[in-house]
């Protein structure tokens, strides 16, 4: 490992000394190709991820949705595990290689590097709407955006390309086990969806100080939330996405502005009053300090869940076609 390792380091240096050349481009202390880059690797960040999974969800096919975002969560779970297990350095906390971080203040890198979540992300998402869409476009979309988010991370200095490598093999093969799972046994979906939800929560109480504690207890909000609002959605509201543009488009914009919000009103808490608060028992108590901060978060992203799957539907079950 330690072999492969300097080699891939080696790559990054050459990679930054090509960077280096276009100083005379730079734009907020960082060149054009990083800027092109950063942009690309959005595609495998939350934001974007969530807003597609809204897409369909809530405007394009509901079910279909459903299983993409099944698919996602499950991803999201074993990434985080992953990084527990491997603990694996980035690039850039190498001695005489913190140059080739091109992201600096851009991003928050911490934790572990492999696999790369940002490639997992990518190909768990656009190879499960390819799987279930079946059509040349989104087989295309597909395949530039699998290959081009892990170009992105490496480029950008944040990941090694085993890292990058391994997260795509990884999202594919859980994109395609859903895809199995929920084709076949749709039916039974929420034995799948509970047997997971079982399956992770003894994860719950390894590593709770660990810089991927935050992942994992987010990923795992995500699915508990996951399971209810699917639950309250098809016993009680059952919308559906057939319904004019203009409607799919408000229903986009009413949906990611409550989303937002929502996101937006657990950052305030959590920066503002939580960490505040409890941040005194950090250096007197480490381990209940975590478990605070990690069972808040767990909730936040549940709740999120919650309004995604299962209340948000509810305001477009009503809306006119």
């Amino acid at each position: 490992m330690e072999l492969i390792t300097q080699f891939e380091l080696t790559i990054l240096e050459l990679i930054t000394k090509f960077d280096n050349l276009f100083d005379f481009l730079k734009i907020g202390g960082a060149t054009i190709f990083t800027w092109i880059w950063w942009v690309i690797t959005q595609f495998g960040d939350k934001f974007i991820i969530i807003g597609v999974l809204g897409l369909f969800y809530w405007c394009i096919n509901k079910e279909k949705g459903e299983k993409i975002a099944f698919a996602i969560i499950s991803s999201l779970i074993v990434n985080s595990l992953l990084k527990t297990a491997f603990n694996r350095a980035r690039p850039f906390t190498h001695p005489g290689y913190e140059n080739v971080n091109k992201l600096g203040n851009l991003s928050n890198h911490a934790g572990s590097s492999f696999p790369s979540g940002h490639s997992q992300n990518a190909a768990t998402t656009f190879s499960s709407i390819a799987l279930h869409e079946r059509s040349l476009g989104t087989m295309i979309l597909a395949i530039v955006v699998i290959t081009l988010v892990p170009l992105s991370r490496v480029y950008l200095g944040v990941h090694f390309p085993t890292d990058t490598i391994v997260g795509v093999l990884v999202g594919l093969g859980v994109s395609y086990l859903v895809y199995l799972l929920m084709t076949y046994f749709y039916n039974q979906k929420f034995i799948f969806y509970i047997g997971l939800l079982v399956l992770a929560t003894p994860f719950l109480f390894v590593d709770v100080t660990g810089e991927t504690a935050h992942s994992f207890y987010s990923s795992y909000g995500l699915l508990v939330g996951f399971i209810v609002g699917i639950f309250i959605e098809n016993k009680c509201i059952n919308f559906t996405c057939d319904v004019s543009l203009k409607t799919k488009i408000l229903r986009l914009l009413i949906g990611a502005a409550i989303v937002t919000g929502a996101y937006g009103l657990y950052k305030v808490i959590d920066i503002a009053l939580l960490s505040k608060l409890i941040s005194p028992l950090k250096e007197t108590n480490l381990v209940l300090f975590a478990n605070i901060e990690n069972i808040y978060t767990a909730l936040g992203y549940s709740i999120i869940s919650v309004l995604s799957f299962g209340i948000i539907p509810f305001i477009f079950k009503n809306q006119k076609r």
